[in-house]
């Protein structure tokens, strides 16, 4: 989920619907105006995805939780990604 600055969100829309790594955008009410959902091959790659959003002009904040169909839920985790000050408030 995406936190972006004031009536900045279908420009950020925009740019994420072109990203490769992002197979779908929701635009959503609330604290967090977007909601991606991305794949990657591993978590290195993930991290790598997750460093471009950031970089999107207008992306304040992200919460990121991720999910996997894989056995082993040790590999699984989720948290809060700051980027100017916390997310969350």
């Amino acid at each position: 989920m995406l936190k972006v600055m004031h009536e900045r969100d279908a420009e950020v829309y925009r740019v994420l619907k072109n990203m490769k790594c992002v197979k779908e955008v929701y635009r959503i009410l609330g604290e967090f105006p977007l909601f991606v959902i991305m794949q990657a091959r591993d978590p290195f790659n993930l991290g790598l995805h997750i460093d471009a959003i950031r970089e999107i002009s207008n992306v304040t904040g992200i919460w990121h939780i991720l999910v996997s169909n894989d056995d082993n839920l040790s590999e699984a985790k989720m948290g809060l990604s700051e980027i100017c000050g916390s997310a969350l408030g």
